[in-house]
């Protein structure tokens, strides 16, 4: 039996809920009772425990009282038989509240500290309340679904299904995971966690390179640096993202706007430039229809799926309203987007024709293949990057693809689809490309992953907080 995806599913994700969990701080430490609930969903995010358990962990259970009236986190979280990790950015989240909260009795469970919280019939609060609020990219799609579906959707169970969801998104299928899962959820069979998370079978399960978040603070591997000083032809994977984003604050030309865009989207998704040059309009945005004082506006907006060639495209938050208003420059051939902005967002130009190029000359004509290179290392020589002689056609997929490894380190699920990406048999073949190994006065040893993986699941998906 199949359980089908709920319409609510579609629009919270782990990343957004437990990112959010840590936003607004300052308004919640001046209640008790959001203190406690903000506590509740960060355990449940982290852990993937069922709510009841969470909600009856004991406070001696999580810290102890420290010499200077602080509280100390424990590293770990024992549960039945086993031990889980408590992250770093929690353990800080958790220490700070208590403190806040006048520093309950230890031997107290979490949801009786503020007696409020339960209700007279002795059932707990909805959990659902705190859910969406960590939704707040997506809570006008989410007002929009029927009521009646939403009273019928289980909240207290959606953390975990979160939690296991990010697990498969961050490792992929392995037995080893799904037997990991299936404990820790007190489940059977593989069926019943397929049906518990939403999936068909485990081919439905997609693990994809475009999930990794190459922006993520810090690496688990450290490789050897290579770049353009020491004779590469390419640099950290965040040192050129940073200075392409750097350069996206000022309108220069349509050409040099269109060559960091063109950058950027090749270096976090690992394809070469010159393929991206037949992207079109229409592939990457879509034409919503917004109200304003009863009159109907066009407006513009990236699609939440973008498959351009068979390549899913992924645009990070940090530049897509850069690639919206080179869409507004492109059509009015004018730098100034501000009339063009409203309420809704950017609406779209009379004169918009979504089937023209992405990429564009001064003179907004296609940008084409056998000019690319000329006009790469011209516009970075206009941004004054010191490095622009020496770009070639495969420097962003090489950044790209050393990044995904000194993330993810000796993962074997990230290894063969960067293989598949890249269009290798052996992983010789791709530590080669990606110029993984030793000095070049050792070129044939391969640099050494081996066994460098994360320590558990919990590492694993908190990778990037």
């Amino acid at each position: 039996m199949f359980k089908s995806t709920h319409p609510v599913e579609k629009f919270i994700t782990f990343d957004e809920s437990f990112k959010n969990s840590f936003k607004n701080l300052d308004v919640i430490r001046g209640s008790k009772d959001q203190m406690i609930k903000r506590i509740i969903l960060v355990l449940s995010l982290s852990t993937g425990l069922e709510m009841e358990y969470v909600y009856n962990i004991k406070w001696k259970e999580l810290l102890t009282l420290g010499p200077e009236n602080n509280a100390i986190v424990k590293d770990e979280l024992r549960v039945r038989k086993y031990y889980i990790p408590i992250h770093s950015k929690v353990r800080y989240l958790i220490s700070d509240l208590y403190c806040k909260l006048e520093y309950p009795n230890l031997e107290l469970e979490i949801i009786k500290t503020v007696p409020d919280i339960i209700k007279s019939g002795g059932t707990y609060f909805k959990f659902s309340e705190l859910i969406l609020t960590t939704a707040n990219d997506n809570l006008n799609q989410i007002r929009k679904i029927d009521r009646k579906h939403m009273n019928v959707f289980d909240f207290d169970i959606f953390s975990q299904i979160l939690f296991g969801r990010k697990v498969l998104e961050v490792n992929g299928y392995t037995n080893d995971i799904s037997k990991f899962l299936k404990l820790h959820f007190k489940l059977r069979s593989n069926k019943e966690l397929f049906f518990f998370l939403g999936f068909k079978s485990k081919h439905d399960i997609k693990f994809e390179l475009r999930n990794i978040n190459l922006d993520a603070n810090g690496v688990f591997v450290q490789i050897e640096d290579k770049n353009f000083i020491n004779g590469y032809h390419f640099q950290k994977f965040t040192a050129f993202s940073e200075f392409l984003q750097r350069e996206l604050i000022g309108y220069k030309s349509p050409i040099t706007n269109s060559i960091r865009l063109l950058l950027l989207i090749s270096l976090y998704n690992g394809i070469r430039p010159s393929s991206l040059l037949r992207l079109k309009w229409h592939e990457i945005l879509e034409i919503q229809i917004f109200k304003i004082n009863n009159d109907e506006v066009k407006t513009i907006q990236l699609k939440r799926d973008i498959v351009f060639e068979n390549h899913k495209i992924k645009i990070p938050k940090e530049f897509r309203d850069n690639l919206l208003r080179h869409f507004i420059y492109s059509m009015t051939k004018t730098n100034n987007t501000s009339r063009h902005f409203s309420k809704g967002g950017y609406v779209c130009p009379e004169e918009a024709n979504l089937n023209s190029s992405v990429f564009i000359t001064n003179r907004y004509g296609s940008l084409t293949q056998p000019s690319l290179s000329r006009e790469i290392k011209k516009s970075l020589n206009d941004l004054k990057f010191p490095h622009a002689e020496k770009i070639t056609s495969t420097s962003t997929v090489i950044m790209y693809g050393r990044r995904i490894m000194e993330i993810k380190g000796d993962h074997k699920p990230t290894i063969q689809k960067l293989k598949e990406h890249f269009n290798f048999k052996s992983k010789k073949e791709l530590f080669e490309f990606l110029h993984l190994t030793g000095s070049r006065e050792k070129d044939k040893e391969i640099y050494n992953f081996k066994g460098k993986v994360r320590k558990n699941i919990f590492e694993g998906i908190l990778y990037d907080f």
